[in-house]
């Protein structure tokens, strides 16, 4: 039992073939599964380093902004939303649970209860990430919430003693979101030598990212490109036990939430 809750979450943070879809509504929209992984900037900006500072509020304002992060009704996105604070929190219990409507149906309330605290690498200063956890409002975990059961199984004394660690490698390939079409690429055209292409399209987003996840405190192991034009992963790790997980939901945020693209998984289902 042990093994496979472990497994549970620990499948769910490296083999999701599927899409994250970023959003900050405060109300949690029906959603249907999604075969791409969009990333839409809500801002609408341009990709590169600048996204870094785009959002700096560190020297505007002594509030602080607590983005709430959470793994959505589908299983296969990443939702969002902020709350204001009046000054740095630093310690999970300090955080309030937040309730928002979960789907449009009866009783579709849902808690958020914070699970752990990274650096917000684009507001900067003591602003913070908050990677949440999905019940009911009796305390029941909610069917996606695979992190609920990861967490009893890594808090087990056994599991304790053994201090697990982990490094998990995420692939992705960049598209551009308005024509569908790998990036680098003429609109239905063929690719030339590979090369050229290796390491050399879609660098500012992957170094973007790499940056932005040191900032945050991830263990981010490094970037590598790939041969074909956008294609890129990074590793997360090693790092013990479900921290492995929450640094790679928490990585995929940072990398889905402030670029305009599209990524792949995978291009081949099943490969």
């Amino acid at each position: 039992m042990l093994v496979l809750s472990t497994w549970v979450y620990i499948y769910t943070c490296v083999y999701i073939h599927c899409a994250f879809t970023p959003t900050h509504s405060h109300i949690y929209n029906a959603m249907k599964p999604y075969n791409l992984m969009r990333f839409d900037s809500i801002w609408e900006r341009g990709t590169g380093m600048s996204l870094l500072s785009d959002r700096n509020l560190s020297n505007t304002t002594e509030k602080v902004v607590a983005e709430y992060i959470w793994i959505g009704q589908s299983g296969m996105d990443i939702r969002s939303m902020g709350i204001i604070l009046d000054g740095p929190v630093d310690d999970i219990s300090m955080l309030p649970r937040l309730n928002f409507d979960g789907a449009p149906r009866e009783d579709s309330e849902v808690i958020l209860y914070p699970q752990a605290i990274f650096k917000d690498p684009f507001r900067r200063g003591a602003n913070i990430l908050v990677l949440c956890n999905t019940y009911t409002p009796a305390g029941e975990p909610i069917v996606t919430n695979n992190r609920h059961a990861a967490a009893e199984t890594f808090g087990h004394p056994d599991v304790v003693a053994e201090e697990p660690w982990y490094r998990i490698e995420q692939e992705y390939t960049l598209l551009p979101r308005d024509v569908n079409w790998l990036i680098g690429l003429p609109v239905g055209g063929y690719a030339g030598a590979q090369e050229p292409n290796y390491r050399g399209i879609g660098a500012d987003i992957a170094d973007s990212q790499y940056e932005a996840c040191l900032y945050a405190g991830i263990n981010i192991g490094g970037i590598e490109g790939g041969v074909m034009p956008g294609q890129w992963k990074f590793q997360v790790g090693p790092a013990v036990g479900i921290s492995a997980g929450d640094e790679l939901w928490v990585a995929r945020y940072i990398l889905a939430d402030n670029f305009k693209f599209i990524t792949l998984p995978l291009l081949i289902a099943g490969r």
